[in-house]
């Protein structure tokens, strides 16, 4: 299992490290810093999250390259809290 990170180090952003204004990749990598080997996680963020470009692109498609990304699946919109949302559930695999 992998240490905590109180600080930024290399062990942190093996994927890549998100930008500050992108707090939802950041969650995702976070979660998936934690992941024990042969784990699995499931995260549900609203859609688009995997498809920005910049420093998210490159941190995508290592992760695809990876074989770490196992299933993605598209929710259609829903109404949530008076608008309409449509989400992305995403699984890894370690």
């Amino acid at each position: 299992m992998r240490k905590g990170c109180a600080a930024v180090s290399s062990s942190c952003v093996e994927n890549g490290l998100a930008p500050k204004s992108a707090a939802d990749f950041a969650f995702l990598l976070h979660g998936f810093h934690f992941l024990k080997d042969e784990g699995v996680m499931a995260i549900i963020l609203r859609h688009g999250v995997l498809f920005r470009g910049g420093a998210e692109e490159s941190i995508r498609t290592k992760l695809l390259n990876d074989g770490q990304i196992d299933t993605y699946q598209f929710r259609r919109e829903e109404k949530r809290y008076s608008r309409r949302v449509g989400m992305e559930e995403i699984s890894f695999v370690r």
